[in-house]
């Protein structure tokens, strides 16, 4: 995990964390994961999931990561 950041507003949340993989032991790859969470009889709970790779042409945003 490189960075995370989340805003939560109520029984409502979204999350976005910032990760570091080792492809095949040989090759980093960083990407973005975005998370829907919604408070459910007092847990969070994911309703949705989405992900994303950095690319040459998509770098992650400076905010996402850590500092």
């Amino acid at each position: 995990m490189l960075g995370a950041k989340v805003h939560v507003f109520s029984d409502v949340a979204i999350a976005f964390g910032v990760c570091r993989n080792l492809e095949n032991g040989l090759k980093e790859v960083r990407g973005v994961e975005a998370y829907l969470l919604i408070k459910q009889d007092g847990a969070w709970r994911i309703v949705s999931q989405a992900w994303d790779t950095e690319s040459e042409s998509k770098k992650i945003p400076q905010y996402l990561l850590a500092k």
